[in-house]
């Protein structure tokens, strides 16, 4: 065998194995770690069959037994213990001279998605070929790694953009010429040598050929080299400007698909005079798909066959947008009264103008409150949650929701009431009513929840909404009252004990992703701004694992408290965050 015979070693992307992995949890582990391994580093082979000597070069070729319960349990191993999952294939090869033995070859593709982990004790470890042996990532190389993850999607979007602009400079925007245009950027770029042999043998692919998958007269007509990549056009034209048909081929694998989408618009052929009625072209919805669909495969086409492009399409390797180009939009400017309900949040606005805001951006680990308040049904709110959180943080701190009356003097609640916001259907639209939860310090999550839920369906239920119901449409029109009516509640006690001391706002405003939101003050010295959540690796008991951090923005007013106070108020807010400890083991139960 050649290996052999040659003394072939071990690399970063080669790796022998003595025997086919075993059955036990042991060699399930080793199985994955191997695999993981390769797919950290640049992907690469593992040859199961092969004996290696103390230098790890190949020594003997003893091979393995082949069967097919061995590459449907390697499958499994990767399925269940790597995450993200890599793609691997498993090749058995069989011994002429030995029937059924042979060698399994097990091929690791090079990954878009690094980092991949391993599940050792229900933990993530990382790890990496490093030449012919493998150890783990630590810990801010798992960072870097997850934040070069992050990089690439954006630099993949920000690619696809770049080469759609270049493209649609070539488009023709004649009256009779309206396109659908599709992009697509691989995870794993390609490489083509741009010349001669390049250009010719895309000529003879692509002239008088029908790329377009639905019936259609369209075909290619030219093709020739640009900048960095080829380009195709479906017409005979020797100018720059692309008709019927356009394609830019990157040397990357990565590519622009231009189709014409104009028909004539259906319709009766004739009025009823018998005079021909004109039938003015359209974009109909055949075309769309027809050009949509066959510039996917066209493209797909270019970056796996002609340039070794790469990824995993599960997810998403290219970027696909439809354009018409060359009809115009009609162009209008609409002016309407300014909404009443957005006065009160303006006036609102300015009444915390005078508040001296200190700003603290806090990730707090919610997996364990997660998991609690999603095993009810109805799930409790996670709003609630919050707000019994800070409620009973700020209830062990008062000092930082103290305000100062219309004396000077300094106010300080010895009760929590928490205002948040409800969103709820007006004539105007969405608007968010504000809501009070009284004793908030006191009172369980799913006795908050329910308040919340019940003032959403019925805002009536709620004092805020009663008095938007009533008085609301009028005091938003005669002036001044709104601004008075503010200036009241900043200083009055008795107004503040239905207006409450700390403010609950923005809960999820960054669906889908984490982030922080930053927010003037109004009237409360208290403010928690909750934006969004997302997945992030933490180290737990020397372990890196995958949680639910949820961001944070405090805002607490420096005229009232300074910042040693703040920091504790914080440090205890955390504290009950990560802990649930608002979610009582009785209420659990």
């Amino acid at each position: 065998m050649t290996l052999v015979s040659n003394q072939v070693p071990e690399a970063f992307d080669l790796d022998f194995k003595s025997e086919m992995y075993g059955a036990s949890d042991r060699d399930k582990r080793e199985a994955a770690t191997d695999v993981a391994a390769l797919a950290n580093t640049a992907g690469g082979l593992i040859v199961a069959g092969i004996e290696e000597d103390g230098q790890a070069r190949a020594a003997k070729a003893p091979g393995v037994v082949l069967a097919e319960a061995d590459e449907r349990r390697i499958r499994q191993i990767v399925g269940s213990q790597v995450v993200p999952m890599p793609v691997v294939d498993v090749f058995r090869v069989e011994d002429p001279d030995r029937p059924g033995h042979g060698f399994v070859l097990i091929a690791v593709a090079r990954s878009p998605l690094p980092p991949h982990a391993v599940l050792v004790n229900e933990g993530l470890r990382y790890p990496r070929r490093n030449g012919a042996t493998t150890r783990y990532l630590s810990e801010p190389e798992v960072a870097a790694a997850y934040r070069e993850r992050l990089a690439a999607g954006g630099r993949q979007s920000d690619r696809a953009r770049e080469i759609e602009a270049d493209a649609l400079g070539r488009l023709s925007t004649a009256d009779d010429q309206a396109w659908v245009v599709t992009s697509l950027v691989p995870d794993l770029a390609g490489d083509l040598a741009l010349g001669q042999a390049a250009l010719s043998a895309v000529r003879a692919a692509l002239v008088n050929r029908h790329p377009l998958i639905m019936p259609s007269s369209l075909a290619w007509g030219q093709v020739s080299i640009g900048p960095c990549r080829l380009l195709a056009d479906g017409s005979l034209n020797s100018g720059r400007t692309a008709r019927w048909l356009s394609a830019d081929l990157h040397a990357d694998g990565a590519g622009v698909f231009a189709a014409h989408a104009l028909r004539p618009a259906p319709g009766p052929p004739s009025s009823s005079d018998g005079t021909p009625t004109p039938r003015h072209p359209a974009v109909v919805a055949d075309s769309v798909v027809n050009g949509v669909l066959s510039g996917l495969r066209f493209l797909a086409r270019h970056a796996r066959d002609r340039t070794a492009a790469g990824g995993n399409g599960r997810w998403g390797p290219g970027r696909c947008q439809t354009l018409v180009v060359a009809i115009e939009r009609p162009r209008r400017v609409e002016v309407r009264p300014f909404p009443p309900n957005r006065r009160l949040v303006t006036a609102a606005m300015r009444a915390g103008r005078p508040k001296m805001p200190m700003y603290g951006l806090v990730d707090v680990d919610i997996t364990t409150a997660n998991r609690l308040l999603a095993g009810h049904d109805p799930p409790w709110s996670l709003t609630a949650f919050v707000v019994a959180s800070v409620a009973r943080a700020a209830a062990a701190h008062p000092a930082v929701h103290a305000y100062r009356n219309w004396r000077g003097q300094l106010v300080t609640h010895r009760h929590v009431d928490v205002g948040t916001m409800v969103e709820i259907s007006t004539p105007q639209g969405p608007f968010a009513l504000p809501h009070l939860l009284r004793d908030a310090d006191i009172r369980e999550v799913p006795d908050l929840t329910a308040e919340l839920r019940h003032v959403k369906h019925d805002p009536s239920a709620s004092s805020s909404g009663r008095w938007l119901e009533r008085a609301g449409p009028a005091a938003t029109r005669i002036p001044g009252v709104i601004p008075a009516m503010y200036a009241v509640m900043a200083k009055s006690v008795a107004a503040r004990q239905r207006i409450g001391t700390v403010a609950v706002t923005a809960v999820g405003m960054f669906a889908g992703g984490g982030g922080f939101g930053i927010t003037p003050l109004s009237l409360f010295s208290l403010e928690v701004i909750v934006g969004g959540m997302s997945q992030r690796p933490r180290v737990i008991d020397g372990q890196v694992t995958v949680r639910d951090i949820l961001d944070l923005t405090v805002a607490i007013d420096h005229n009232v408290v300074d910042g040693a106070p703040a920091a504790r108020f914080a440090a205890e807010f955390r504290k009950l965050l990560e802990s649930a400890t608002v979610i009582s083991p009785s209420t659990v139960a």
